[in-house]
Parts: C-alpha cells; structure tokens; sequence
C-alpha cells in the first residue's frame, strides 16, 4: 500500500526530534521544533477579569461573517483565560492597509497591539520602529514572554527572522514554515473536464494552449452554451509568476520568492530576465485567444461566483482555501465537479518546481501608546506562542469542535470534519474563531488531521517532489529600510501595471527592453543589492 507522504512526513519529523537531524537542513529542525512545544508556565490569568483592556488592529477573519470583533467562541475563551479584555478594531483584508497605516502614520487612535502593514511582509517594521510607532521588545519578551524566549534560543530558523540586523527585536511574527511543503501554490484545474475531453493534464506551454482552447470551445461543462472561462485570475501577479516556469524561471515566483540567488548569493529579480518575456509571450497569446478571464486580477469574490457557476476551468491559489472550498462551491451546479491541483508548465529541461509559501506571514508590534506593554507582550506569548495557546487556536473549544483521545492527543469532531453548513474543516475551525488570521501558528499535526484523505492531501502528495524551499525573509537595517522604501513602491507599481498591458496586448512585448530599462532608472539595482546582503546574513545565522 502507498503511504502518504504527509503521514509518513509527520512520523519522520517526531524520529528526528529523537535521533536529531541534518544539522544544515535549518527548515526541517524548526518544523519538528514546533511539534514539541514544552509545557511553559504562562502565570495565567494575567490579570482580574476586565482589568486591564487593550485594542489589537488588523485584518479580519478570512471567513466572512465571522468577525473577531463580534466575539468569537475562542477569542472569549482567550479573554477567560488571561483575565484581558481586547477590542479587536479589525477590518477587511482588502482595507486593512490603508486603515492601519492611517493611524499609525498619525501617531493618532493608535491600538495597543497591531498589525504591521504591509500584510505578508517585514517591511513597514523597522519604517515603525524608526517611526517610535512600535518599541523595542527585547527586554518585554526576555522577562514575560517565555515561549517566545524558548523558540529564540532553539530555532534558529525562527529567530534569524525575528532580529533586525542592529540586533533588537521590534515585532513578533506569524510562523507559517512548519507546514509549507503541505501547502503548494500552483494550478488548479478541473479534472472531469479534462476526463470528459479525454485530455491529459497539461505540463507544457502548448499542451495548456490545447487544454484551455477545449474548455472554450467543447462546452466541458455540458449546457449547451460557450459560456466557460477557461482560466481566471485573482491574482495577476501571482499567475504570472506561477507559469513562469515554463520559460525557464527555476522556481515559481510568488510571494518574496519573486528574487533568485546565484551560487555566490547575488540576488536577481525574475521579473527582469529574459525569461519573463518569453512568459509574457505565453499569457499574451492567451489573452488574445480568449482563454483568459477578461478582467486580468479579478477579485477573489468573482472567482468564487464563477466556480460556483460551474464555468471555471483553470486557476491559481494555495489548496488550504481554494482547493478544499472550490468543489463544494461547485456541488450545487455539478454534482460530479473534481478541481485538481497540477505542478506548472515545464521549461525545456523538465522542471517545475514549485516554491513554498513564504515562511511567515504578517508581523505583530506593540505601540507607544500602548499604557501596559507587560501586559501585551504576555497576551501575546500565551495566545501565539504557547502550547496551550496553539490548542486552542488550532482546534477551537473542547467538547464542541474537539475532544481528547485516550492518549491525551486532541481530535477534531464532527462538526470540523462533516461540517453540517458545507464549510470545509478549515473554514469550520473558523466559525468558531479558530485556524486565525491573528498571531498564526501552523502546526503540521493539526493541519494533517483536518485534511487526511482529502483532495488538499492528494495534491500535497503529488506534488511533494516538485516543492523547493522558500526565500527567508529577513529584516533590513534602518539604512536598508529607507533605501527600499523610496524605491520599491514605486517600482512594484511599475511592474505590475506593465505586466497587465503587456499581457492584455495594449503594450507591445517589442518594448520589452524598454520596461527592463525602467526598472533599472526606478532603482532595481539597489533593490537587489539590498536582498543580497539579507540572504547573507541569513546564511550567516542558521549556519548555512
């Protein structure tokens, strides 16, 4: 019988924390780091109940209708438990930035506790901490914050990330990596579609223009009607850097992974290479052939409503929130729909690797404003960082979405597995403020049981051999800092609005060169210079 990979990859992660591993494979170690979080005394409660009372700011629930601001099962469990009371001023992702960096750049209403804008980045923390926005934290967690201390002083991985290069610590930060060769961002396709066509799936440029030429034309979807979108983005840039590998780009360029590092460590921007015309050409042909979603960035909302309309075909994403949600989205309409997630086109050579996920997500300061920063940095070692905390972000409330084994290990109950709304585990964790987007921390045997036997393991399965590591992310010096944040707004609006004329046909790739040319007058150089020195400090402190 084949085993799973994702079960056989656990057993492995707990061998090695028993016999030790590869002392350079740094990702791995931080991994099964997290498997055996200590049982740390946390000194609850922190204080009498609604004692103290701090505000958090950020980005709400990924599920809508579930806002933290309404008091989630949870986050009162989190409130009972500490004694602090927190008015979560929470907005929509897509306001969430320009809300927060309003009241941070004001110095005005500012929270006790808040997101670092901008969302999946280090860049806005040394501009706050400059700022006197968000203050130092070194001695707050070397006093209060035992769990973060541990993982400072035993995950190198983690902490290589956690300190600015003038050695402080200025935030706290979401940990994702542990999980990231279970959660691959590629393709999703419809594969009855594709039975039904008696296609095979797509590996090539020209195989996905036959692919998606079929699905416009050969009404997959049966009803009689041209009406299929055979593939829709909802993320331009994204897509763009996921098909990238079949002109060459060595990885998929999504996230930071958007830069590449030579045997000497020097950074270049997949952006700027010929390669990327050569993917430009391929999309563009796309474009005019009508096989792509008129609106190129299409928002998440449209995507769903289409699926749900039983007319996508193709698109790109992650399978925690887009692969485990699209059948069910789709049920109604076609009873028998099967999206697969497939590895992206290959280059000449075969490959198509796939890059993980970054390896964290958004990063977490307290203010100035803040009148009981012990109190927060408590708040936030309990609810991030600990391993009671972790249970009950990653399983919800015990008796309803969880109980205990004889062994003492927590199990998810029906209400997460056969959710009886029709959510998907993840999406039902969330229902009851559970699987957050606040202070996230993935742990892989949680993120195994809610998908065990599903279509998010399958995927994860075959395309385990195709994942290679993601770029770390480290943070700038204040002097780096302000170089990249005079160039790259500029830059990243430059390229991301050439990438839609050139792909839409209202720029001609003739001028190729000439976008090259801009980019370098914008400032790319110094861009690159900048992640250079990053990734060699990065080698530096894990010891690679």
């Amino acid at each position: 019988m084949k085993k799973s990979i994702l079960r056989v990859t656990a057993i492995t992660m707990g061998a090695m924390l028993l016999s030790g591993a590869a002392a350079g494979d740094v990702r791995v170690c931080a991994a099964a780091e997290t498997e055996k979080q200590e049982e740390i005394s946390n000194n609850l409660p922190i204080c009498e109940p609604g004692e103290i009372e701090l505000t958090y700011a950020g980005y709400d629930s990924w599920l809508s209708n579930y806002s933290y601001a309404d008091g989630l099962p949870v986050w009162n469990e989190f409130e009972k438990r500490t004694g602090v009371k927190v008015n979560y001023e929470v907005y929509p992702y897509s306001d969430w930035e320009s809300a927060v960096q309003v009241r941070l750049a004001s110095g005005e209403s500012l929270p006790d506790i808040t997101q670092i804008p901008p969302a999946f980045t280090n860049t806005g923390v040394m501009k706050y901490a400059e700022d006197g926005v968000i203050i130092p934290l070194d001695d707050l967690i070397d006093e209060y914050a035992p769990n973060i201390k541990h993982l400072l002083e035993t995950d190198p991985y983690f902490a290589s990330m956690m300190y600015a290069p003038d050695g402080h610590i200025y935030s706290v930060m979401d940990v994702m990596y542990p999980i990231n060769e279970y959660v691959p961002v590629s393709i999703s396709i419809r594969k009855d579609w594709l039975d039904k066509l008696g296609l095979k799936e797509p590996a090539t440029y020209d195989e996905w223009i036959e692919v998606l030429t079929a699905f416009a034309t050969q009404d997959p979807n049966g009803n009689g009607i041209q009406d299929e979108i055979p593939f829709l983005n909802h993320d331009l840039e994204g897509a763009v850097g996921i098909f990238g590998t079949g002109a060459g780009f060595p990885y998929t360029a999504t996230n930071d992974n958007r830069y590449a590092y030579d045997e000497e460590g020097n950074a270049s921007f997949l952006f700027a290479t010929p390669e990327m015309k050569e993917n430009l050409e391929f999309l563009n042909q796309l474009y005019e052939k009508g096989l792509i979603y008129k609106e190129l960035d299409a928002k998440n909302d449209v995507l769903e409503s289409y699926i749900a309309q039983d007319v996508v075909g193709a698109y790109c994403g992650q399978p925690v929130d887009w692969l485990s949600r699209a059948d069910s989205l789709a049920s109604d309409a076609c009873p028998d729909v099967n999206y697969v997630m497939i590895a992206p086109p290959a280059d000449k050579d075969g490959n198509r690797n796939i890059s993980m996920r970054f390896p964290t997500g958004t990063y977490y300061g307290i203010t100035s404003a803040c009148k009981n920063p012990e109190a927060a940095i408590r708040w936030i070692d309990y609810v991030g960082y600990s391993k009671e905390g972790n249970i009950l972000k990653d399983y919800g409330i015990e008796g309803e979405t969880f109980t205990y084994d004889e062994d003492g290990n927590p199990q998810f109950t029906d209400y997460i597995m056969h959710n009886p709304d029709g959510y998907s585990p993840h999406d039902a964790c969330r229902t009851v403020g559970a699987a957050p987007a606040i202070l996230v921390f993935d742990t892989p045997v949680n993120f195994l049981q809610k998908y065990e036997g599903s279509v998010v393991e399958e995927c994860a399965n075959a395309l385990a051999p195709n994942m290679v590591d993601a770029q770390p992310m480290m943070l700038p010096s204040a002097e780096e800092n302000n170089v990249y944040n005079s160039i790259w707004p500029d830059l990243e609006t430059y390229y991301k609005e050439a990438l839609y004329k050139f792909i839409s046909g209202a720029e001609s790739l003739d001028n190729f060169d000439e976008y090259l040319q801009t980019l370098d007058d914008i400032g790319l150089q110094d861009i690159l210079d900048i992640k250079t020195a990053q990734y060699a400090r990065y080698k530096e402190a894990t010891g690679k």
